[in-house]
């Protein structure tokens, strides 16, 4: 039955194999739906794809085109008799998943070891000689991690007797921490953001027409390689049937499509697609958080709003993989109706590719060079809204890739520079990668992933958006970001609605380092405080800072000192849209959240440092033009003319207090006596 199955897997891959033929390629180790043999265990890739359910940007399968040429046999030996018996012994087989993360233990074990026998890890002597090697290499923690894991896996599978250490590996790899992914100062954010959904406003309408337009282009290229001459009058070079003349050819006769739509040119290798599809990408990014393989299961389909409260909230439903084990499982992530806009735009635009996508898959299938289940997942993936936008570049992937490297292509080119505000920022917001943007520069590095983070700090640090003030125009419509956070922290307590794990963390995490940063600036950075807080913070800490400055300290707490209280919960911190601060988490006051002032009594928990005090000075500016362009002598808005009366020169008392010099307020209500 075995050597039937091996014959009839010699067919799908477009021969017959012969019997020295199967002994080269080694082991059965995966099979079709139909139980033909897929992949032996000595071949470049073992293919999943029948094996188990992926999410669309997932591989399946395990890769050996990177393995050290005089050590694969022996990995992949170790693997495949690895597999077999986990396979028996629990009834069911490890993943493709797992079985990459031993493939690279197994492979920085062989490299640090300079061969494949596993054995001498049972050997005291030369497992203290392996450790002083993987101390002079100073690798990773992941990686060192990595092989501690494999190592615990080779004890497992009754590979070696004893159990190593792993906690004691792990003190073997370098120092060096592990950068954070970063978060995008808030100024240059605002940039990005109004580029992208300046694009898929000025697409949307034409993205019919733009998916016409290509399908004539694909035409115009099949009929010049089947002979045809399109235009006629071309050079001898350009008519020849060299590579170069029939590009050139092709190029021209592109050019000769009439269309109506704005800066656009049609061209075959997908440039101007390419750029549209990264601006939509960007745009569903930032606005839903979710990771970019999980964004790669959208598709127009996906959006739909939940009701809460009466009030609909955008939403998009996709799949994830994560916490999973790679198997995907529905989820929904918070997003916001110009989402729809993206994903139709990036959908819509390569309909006619798309087509020619599944006619590619169905020719595959009818040749045997797919099999049923490597169709069933080439359809699924090319129902996602962002398919590779050129037809002639794609090889086996139905989904678009380097979309981290098309992202930081994309903003580069809008000519997007930090100013010495963002790069200030972007030091605060990013204390691993401090000194690394430049004024006049770029972000260092601009992945999918560093806009979810940029979403988590912004959801914590600014309070769902409202003090940092993000709108875009979109549509004719505002988009205030203010709402969409605010939207995520309604949907925290919809139980239909559970934003991933991952992110909460991160949320977390911003919220502790938002709590450091502010505290540092409390206590060690701001010359002035203000408010009953501030004032009460200043009277509490002067006798003990006096002490520390006559042992020689010039600060009150260090940073890991205040890290500490504020992850105990002993320090707590909230930022209020007035660019001030509230040590009461837990207070139910609205201190500057109203246009006017709502409380009649201060706040004896708010706060307000120097810096504080500066983005007070600048809303108080916006109050004023505001107040004037109101006070036009109607009695109707007498009340709210007032509050903001009230509030400038609130705003003002505090502006004293940190030496902040401004130009009195005198105005008066037009028509009230005074």
């Amino acid at each position: 039955m075995m050597e039937e199955k091996q014959v009839q897997s010699g067919v799908i891959r477009g021969r017959t194999p012969t019997s020295a033929d199967n002994s080269f390629r080694g082991k059965p180790i995966t099979y079709t739906d139909e139980g033909l043999v897929l992949s032996y265990h000595y071949d470049d890739v073992w293919d999943f794809t029948a094996q188990e359910d992926r999410g669309v940007h997932s591989r399946t399968g395990v890769a050996f085109t990177q393995t050290d040429p005089e050590h694969k046999k022996e990995i992949q030996d170790t693997l495949f008799d690895l597999y077999k018996l986990f396979e028996k012994r629990d009834k069911i087989a490890p993943t493709s998943n797992q079985l990459t993360a031993w493939k690279r233990g197994l492979q920085h074990l062989s490299r640090l070891l300079g061969h494949t026998n596993w054995s001498v890890f049972d050997d005291r002597m030369e497992l203290k000689r392996f450790k002083r090697a993987l101390k002079k290499r100073q690798l990773s923690l992941g990686n060192v991690s990595n092989m501690g894991t494999t190592l615990s896996m080779l004890f497992d599978g009754m590979v070696l007797h004893n159990r190593i250490d792993s906690k004691a590996l792990r003190a073997l790899s370098s120092n060096k921490p592990k950068k954070q992914h970063i978060a995008i100062p808030i100024c240059m954010y605002q940039q990005i953001l109004t580029r992208a959904l300046a694009s898929v406003e000025k697409y949307h309408p034409y993205r019919h027409q733009i998916s016409t337009m290509m399908e004539k282009a694909y035409d115009i290229q099949e009929r010049i390689l089947n002979g045809e001459d399109i235009t006629g009058n071309y050079a001898p070079l350009s008519l020849s049937n060299r590579k170069a003349g029939l590009r050139l050819r092709v190029s021209r006769a592109c050019k000769s499509i009439e269309h109506s739509i704005p800066d656009y040119k049609v061209d075959l290798n997908g440039v101007a697609n390419l750029e549209i599809q990264t601006a939509c990408m960007i745009v569903i990014l930032a606005f839903s958080g979710a990771r970019i393989g999980e964004t790669s299961s959208f598709n127009k389909n996906s959006y739909t709003t939940k009701s809460n409260n009466g009030k609909d909230i955008a939403v998009l439903i996709g799949e994830t993989t994560k916490g999973n084990d790679g198997k995907p499982k529905q989820e929904v992530w918070q997003s916001h109706p110009v989402s729809q806009s993206a994903l139709e735009l990036a959908e819509d635009m390569h309909h006619s590719l798309c087509q020619r996508y599944k006619s590619k898959i169905q020719r595959k299938s009818e040749s045997g060079e797919y099999h049923a289940a490597k169709k069933r997942f080439a359809l699924k993936q090319v129902q996602s809204a962002f398919i590779p936008p050129c037809f002639g570049f794609q090889k086996d992937t139905y989904v678009a890739t380097h979309m981290s490297r098309n992202i930081t292509k994309q903003t580069k080119q809008w000519g997007i520079k930090a100013t010495s505000a963002d790069v200030e920022e972007f030091n605060l917001l990013n204390p691993a990668w401090e000194g690394t943007l430049k004024i006049g520069g770029f972000l260092p590095k601009l992945t999918p992933h560093d806009f979810r983070r940029t979403f988590a700090v912004f959801f914590k640090r600014y309070n769902f958006g409202s003090a940092a003030g993000i709108k875009f125009q979109f549509k004719q419509h505002n988009i205030n970001m203010a709402d969409y956070y605010a939207n995520n922290a309604t949907l925290m307590h919809m139980n239909d609605v559970l934003l991933d794990k991952d992110l909460l963390k991160e949320i977390h995490e911003a919220g502790i380092a938002l709590g450091v940063d502010i505290y540092d600036e409390i206590y060690n950075k701001s010359e002035n405080l203000s408010d009953l807080g501030g004032e009460d913070i200043v009277k509490n800490k002067l006798e003990d800072q006096l002490k520390k400055l006559k042992s020689g300290n010039d600060i009150y707490m260090s940073r890991e000192d205040i890290e500490k209280g504020v992850r105990s919960g002993e320090l707590a911190i909230v930022q209020l849209p007035t660019g001030g601060y509230c040590t009461n988490t837990s207070c139910e006051r609205v201190c500057g959240i109203s246009q006017f002032i709502a409380e009649k009594s201060k706040c004896i928990h708010q706060v307000y440092t120097d810096k504080a005090a500066k983005l007070l000075a600048r809303q108080r500016k916006r109050t004023i033009d505001q107040f004037k362009g109101m006070n036009l002598g109607d009695r109707l808005k007498n009340s709210i003319l007032a509050g903001l009366k009230q509030k400038i020169l609130d705003a003002e008392i505090t502006l004293k207090k940190h030496k902040i010099e401004f130009e009195p307020f005198i105005d008066e209500i037009v028509g009230v006596m005074t």
